[in-house]
């Protein structure tokens, strides 16, 4: 089942709010690239910035802690429970108009349906003996 589309809480705004200073923060803490052009065009990267790769090769990224299934679920059950807070619930003496309502429909069209199809069927055995 795909997730709802919702609007998003204070808090939420709040946080990612936060993860955006402080991923901005580390970009600004970081030692710049000393990059020195060689004559055929190349760029070369400086020995700390070398030092500073990892064994295979790519550069090591900060990257935000990867959710587990368990703090996915919880997040996900503290979210719906948000949401239920903010349903309007109807009182005892609405819920029960509005069963009853549904209750008449159904017995008019139920009954509709009964004699459509008793029409229909006898109409379907005078075409079939003619």
């Amino acid at each position: 089942m795909g997730r709802l589309l919702k609007k998003k809480t204070d808090k939420q705004v709040q946080k990612k709010k936060l993860k955006l200073k402080a991923s901005q923060d580390e970009n600004a803490e970081s030692p710049s690239e000393s990059v020195k052009p060689h004559k055929s065009g190349e760029i070369s990267i400086s020995q700390a910035d070398k030092a500073s790769k990892t064994p295979h090769g790519s550069r090591s990224v900060a990257r935000p802690d990867k959710k587990t299934a368990v703090t996915k679920g919880l997040e996900f059950f503290q979210e719906a429970r948000a949401e239920l807070s903010k349903v309007v619930w109807p009182s005892r003496q609405q819920a029960l108009a509005s069963t009853g309502v549904v209750i008449v429909l159904v017995l008019i069209l139920s009954f509709f349906l009964g004699v459509a199809d008793a029409v229909l069927t006898r109409l379907v055995r005078l075409a079939l003996n003619w």
